[in-house]
Formats: C-alpha cells, sequence, structure tokens
C-alpha cells in the first residue's frame, strides 16, 4: 500500500482518522525530552498536525470534546473549593457583614 492510496483512505474514513490521532497522540505524550512528559496533551498536537495535513474527524465528535473539557475543567475547582469550605466557615460572619 503506498502513501498516496493511504491518504486517500484517511480522507474518506474520518472515523479512522479520528483513532489513529488519539493512538499517536498517546504515544507522544509518553515520550519523555529531559525528564518532561507531554500526557494527554500529545493528543492535542497530534491533532493540530492532522488538521494541518487536511484531515478531519466526524462532525458531533469536535462538540463532544469540548463539552468534555469545559465539564471536566468546571467540575475540578469545585471539588477544592467543596474540600476547604470548612475552612471559609470562620469568615463567613465578616463576609455577611461587608454586604
Amino acid at each position: 500500500m503506498n502513501l498516496q492510496v493511504f491518504h486517500e483512505l484517511l480522507l474518506n474514513q474520518p472515523l479512522l482518522v479520528l483513532f489513529i490521532t488519539i493512538a499517536i497522540g498517546l504515544l507522544i505524550g509518553r515520550c519523555s525530552i529531559k525528564g518532561i512528559h507531554l500526557g494527554s496533551s500529545g493528543v492535542l498536537f497530534s491533532a493540530l498536525l492532522a488538521g494541518h495535513l487536511g484531515y478531519s474527524i466526524p462532525t458531533g465528535v469536535g462538540t463532544l470534546g469540548l463539552v468534555l473539557f469545559v465539564y471536566c475543567v468546571g467540575i475540578a475547582p469545585e471539588v477544592v473549593f467543596l474540600h476547604r469550605s470548612h475552612e471559609m466557615v470562620p469568615l463567613l460572619p465578616s463576609l455577611l457583614a461587608s454586604l
């Protein structure tokens, strides 16, 4: 199979592009350069490269990924806030008085 046939296959199969992009990104994320690992950010860099080369993913997947990202970013601070809320109880009367 030559490179042109593989390129045409990827252009016609966006779901295959999605899985290959994730796999390559996870491999990139596991590589260590001077003790620094990219982790799951490797998927982002491989997706940027795939987009630059003209490959696309199924339409709804991008939106779903954005929704999950925003949800996770919102959940992480909430857990810390709720965990430390008992430390803020002594400050509550002064906060209410300042209103």
